[in-house]
């Protein structure tokens, strides 16, 4: 069962700094509200058959701080306790770091941004980085990852495959023609 803790509303208002790709100067950007939270949570059996770490997902809307008109969304992804763990002490959860990961849908974004792709919302910017000694897994991976806001309904997984084919094929199609 997942802790009550793990509410990440009070983020909202939260500024983020995101300095990558190469972002001179950086942008910070202010979390405004929290649309999703996801929880891919694991006992330390799932755990040692090398599926990854567990982690949370947080999806927010956003702003840049120094352009308000710069509308966005950006995805937080961060490592959390293995199952029966969580109120285990800092050291402890500690010793479940992993320092580094990469989610598909950033390395997406920013394969599709360096080939200037314009079928997927610009990518504003991410950043990578650890959990401090007071967070949910101490040296842990968190990671963040900033996109334009685009007119239109977002296809994620699930809404992808609850369409019939022909949509499907139509959006595999359109994405194939704005890659190539």
């Amino acid at each position: 069962m997942m802790p009550r803790f793990l509410d990440f509303h009070h983020l909202c208002g939260t500024e983020i700094t995101l300095d990558q790709p190469s972002l001179s100067p950086p942008r910070t950007f202010v979390l405004d509200e929290k649309i999703s939270e996801d929880y891919q949570t694991m006992t330390q059996q799932i755990y040692d058959q090398g599926l990854g770490p567990p982690f949370a997902v947080i999806k927010f809307s956003c702003h840049n701080l120094l352009a308000p008109g710069q509308q966005g969304f950006m995805r937080i992804y961060l490592q959390i306790p293995i199952d029966s763990t969580f109120s285990s002490a800092p050291e402890v959860r500690a010793q479940q770091a992993i320092s580094q990961r990469t989610h598909t849908e950033l390395k997406a974004l920013a394969t599709l941004d360096r080939e200037n792709c314009t079928a997927v919302p610009k990518l504003l910017g991410y950043r990578e980085g650890l959990q401090g000694t007071e967070e949910f897994v101490p040296s842990g991976y968190i990671n963040y990852v900033a996109w334009a806001r685009v007119p239109g309904k977002p296809v994620d997984y699930y809404s992808f495959w609850k369409r019939d084919f022909e949509y499907r094929r139509q959006l595999r199609s359109a994405f194939r023609t704005a890659y190539e």
